[in-house]
This record gives C-alpha cells, structure tokens and sequence, in this order.
C-alpha cells in the first residue's frame, strides 16, 4: 500500500514537472515554435517520458491552460469570499483576474495568434473545458452581486447578464493590452472597469 501510495505521488510531481517546464518554453518561444523534446529537456526528462502523461503538445498545452485558469478560479474565490462590500469584492475579482492575465499573457498572445488545435476533438475538448470553468467564475461574479442586491448596497440587475459583461470588459481590456503592447495595469484598470459598472458615465 505504501509502495502504491509514494508511485502515485512520484506520478503527480512528474506531471507537475512536466507542466512547468512546459509553461515556461511556452513562455518564451509560443506554441508552434515549442516542442516535445525541449520541454522534456527543460524538465530534466527524457522525451519518451512525457508520452507517459500527454498524447502530445496539444494536450500538453491544454493542461497547461487548464492549470493557469485553475489558479487564476482560486484567486478569484478567495476574492469573492471577502468580508467587504459589493463593490470591493466585484473589484477585487476584476484585480486578480487581471493581475493574473498580466502574468501569463503568453496564453493571450498564443491563443490569439496561433492556431492550436487543429483537430475537431482537441478543440472540442478545450471549449468543454473553458466552458466549465467560466461557469464557475460567473456564479462567483452572480453570488457576489446577489448579496449585494439583498443587502441593499446595488440595485436590482439580472445577475447572470451582469456577470457576462463584466467577465467581456475584462477581457477586452487584456485583449487590448496584447494588441496595442502597453504594460498592464491590473489594479488601475480594474478600478476603472468598476466606477463604469458601478457610477457609470455621467458626471
């Protein structure tokens, strides 16, 4: 049992190599100029070692943005969950889901520029799989605002809708970041995205 036990968490820190490594050439050299061979180098693995864990670098990213997104759910959770106002909390999901987009803008050049996946089913599976996480992100987003309408602090809104716009301005603002090459500014932007959902445009 013990042997099972330290073969199944050798497997995971394995995989876990794997995935930094492979975020890292990612990083630097995008998702066509990557391959196999230098992320195993990268992990001090051989490359008939990584077919043990990924069919190939489709799926190798896939996991690589599946992970990103992870981290990204549980800062926003963490931001969601705080003892604050309706504003403060919406503000600081829109914080960290841009501080963390200004991390890993690779994922935003790659996935904007580069054509990943070229079969029906790795695309498939990576809509299931942005699909299901930005369920969870909306329903963090509604839960917010719902207290917010309970407690008195906004106005009565269709919750769902209001969780998709916010959710678009923030990723037009990366978009606009990536295409016009300026330097992030997550808490600025992220201010600013609230005094327009929150004040809107009149003085």
């Amino acid at each position: 049992m013990n042997g099972k036990t330290r073969r199944e968490k050798e497997r995971v820190a394995r995989r876990k190599q794997i995935l930094a490594a492979a975020r890292v050439v990612f990083s630097r050299k995008g998702y066509h100029h990557s391959t196999l061979e230098e992320i195993a180098r990268k992990a001090q693995l051989g490359k008939g070692t990584t077919y043990w864990y990924f069919s190939g670098k489709a799926e190798l990213f896939l996991a690589v943005l599946e992970g990103v997104i992870d981290e990204q759910l549980l800062k926003v959770k963490q931001a969601a969950s705080e003892k604050a106002d309706c504003r403060s909390r919406i503000e600081g999901i829109a914080r960290e889901q841009l501080e963390h987009f200004a991390k890993n803008q690779f994922l935003t050049r790659i996935l904007s520029s580069e054509v990943v996946f070229k079969t029906q089913e790795m695309k498939r599976r990576m809509k299931r799989s942005i699909d299901e996480r930005y369920a969870v992100y909306t329903e963090l987003v509604e839960d917010v605002l719902r207290e917010g309408i309970s407690r008195r602090e906004i106005r009565r809104v269709d919750v769902k809708k209001m969780s998709h716009v916010l959710l678009s301005v923030l990723h037009s603002l990366v978009y606009y970041w990536h295409i016009k090459e300026i330097k992030p500014r997550p808490a600025e932007d992220a201010r600013m995205v609230c005094d327009l959902v929150f004040e809107g445009l009149e003085r």
